[in-house]
């Protein structure tokens, strides 16, 4: 009974959007000091696709959708010029989510969840999915917050060996399955939207390295707010509406620091 009156207040959807943009907005802080902004999109696309196999095959929805995105980011570290492959995947991912839904009903149905973001409708076992990822982001936060730092500043030769050898594969799993459970949760369109505009308009406004994983984090989160908001009173779905809250959001903060750039006196 407890869990019917929580799941008609939404508490269980409210909860877990919010933990999950807030762990988006620190992803995309992650992708954008790595430089690979691209390669979320390619992973995020792949989870999708994953996402809709599953449905096809019946076979479990986050495995299945862990293990596409996993193996496309195994093809993106073998070679060196990841961005343009990470496009080329995205648009042959995008292609094979259309046929599959286009000849399968249920990977139809499972499309929509994965565009339209149907973040109302997130059960307890989703939410279990996201409170794991959670912990395992507080655990491993001190541990990736010297990855990230080491990664912009260069550091020893052992420590470099450290971060090869341990480090790296800590933070490729732990980015791999942000996408893939922010992907599923919130919706393609959404779960980009948070990982990517949040750190970009976070990079205009930071003084310094904490103040941007802080910032990015928390503007991705002012995003899911007041889309959350903003599509129940519409009525409208939830993904498209925090694509449009992120990217104005984006532009004010643009426009702000042009304005005061613009006033400040030269020297």
């Amino acid at each position: 009974m407890l869990t019917e009156a929580l799941d008609s207040l939404l508490l269980w959807p409210f909860v877990g959007g919010v933990l999950m943009s807030l762990l988006l907005g620190l992803g995309g802080a992650a992708f954008f000091l790595r430089g690979s902004a691209w390669q979320g999109l390619a992973l995020a696309q792949g989870a999708s696709t994953g996402g809709l196999v599953a449905s096809v095959l019946v076979w479990p929805l986050v495995p299945t959708a862990l293990g596409c995105a996993a193996i496309l980011m195994g093809v993106l570290q073998r070679y060196q010029d990841q961005e343009r492959l990470a496009l080329v995947i995205f648009v042959l991912a995008l292609a094979t989510s259309t046929l599959l839904a286009s000849h399968f009903s249920q990977a139809s149905l499972a499309a929509a969840r994965w565009t339209e973001g149907q973040v109302y409708f997130l059960t307890l076992n989703d939410l279990l999915w996201i409170l794991t990822l959670a912990l395992i982001s507080l655990l491993l936060l001190p541990w990736l917050y010297r990855i990230w730092l080491w990664s912009q500043l260069g550091v020893h030769q052992r420590q470099q060996k450290l971060i090869n050898r341990c480090g790296r594969l800590v933070d490729l799993g732990w980015r791999l399955m942000l996408v893939v459970l922010g992907s599923m949760t919130l919706g393609l369109p959404a779960a980009l939207a948070c990982l990517l505009l949040p750190a970009w308009t976070a990079a205009l406004l930071a003084r310094g390295y904490n103040h941007f994983l802080l910032l990015s984090s928390l503007l991705s989160g002012l995003a899911f707010l007041v889309a959350w908001v903003l599509a129940l009173i519409w009525d409208q779905p939830f993904a498209p509406v925090l694509v449009v809250v992120a990217v104005i959001q984006a532009l004010v903060v643009y426009a702000l620091q042009r304005y005061r750039r613009s006033t400040e006196p030269s020297s």
